[in-house]
């Protein structure tokens, strides 16, 4: 998606990456673990912030090579 829109390959597209990789799961296992569409809305934004901090905090271990 982000080459469609004319981004490089490491750009960063804040929810682009996230929410596709998210959402999916939780999409998939709805029945399963019995989500309502507002507990899923708040595990995908839940998730995103989580991908912030955990991408910071592994760049000032140098794990990553810029934080996110």
């Amino acid at each position: 998606m982000k080459r469609r829109v004319g981004l490089k390959v490491h750009a960063q597209a804040p929810g682009l990456d996230q929410i596709p990789e998210a959402l999916l799961p939780l999409l998939v296992l709805r029945s399963w673990l019995d989500l309502s569409g507002v507990e899923i809305a708040s595990l995908v934004v839940a998730f995103i912030l989580l991908e912030v901090v955990l991408s910071h905090f592994l760049f000032r271990l140098h794990i990553r090579e810029q934080p996110y």
